[in-house]
């Protein structure tokens, strides 16, 4: 769920739609999650303390995907999203709250705003 805000939101702002506004139709629209309307403000405030770390939702999916393949049933887009959270982990956000991955898109799109020399900032 928050990697697929994540990309929703990213995709937003690369297309040049002001990160606030985006927000505010995202949080009401058939894609709202409570999740989305939960952390995405932790994004334009550029706040990334750990609630949830990267990493434990990284632990929770492996754990989840060996719990499957002990069952023998396949659980693709949990593996697609584990990957995103090892990629999180892997690149060193690990500790920082979930909703971080959205680094990860904003590293791949540059999404954002114009640069400000690697402010990190969303606003």
């Amino acid at each position: 769920n928050v990697v697929l805000a994540s990309e929703a939101f990213a995709l937003g702002v690369q297309l040049g739609l002001e990160p606030h506004r985006l927000y505010e139709i995202l949080s009401v629209s058939g894609g709202a999650s409570a999740q989305f309307v939960k952390r995405a403000p932790y994004v334009l405030d550029n706040d990334y303390t750990a609630r949830f770390a990267v990493g434990l939702a990284e632990k929770d999916l492996r754990l989840a995907l060996a719990v499957g393949h002990h069952a023998k049933l396949p659980l693709p887009i949990a593996a697609q999203v584990h990957q995103i959270y090892e990629m999180g982990v892997a690149t060193g956000i690990g500790q920082e709250d979930a909703v971080a991955v959205f680094k990860l898109y904003e590293q791949w799109g540059h999404a954002g705003r114009p640069s400000t020399a690697g402010d990190g900032d969303v606003r």
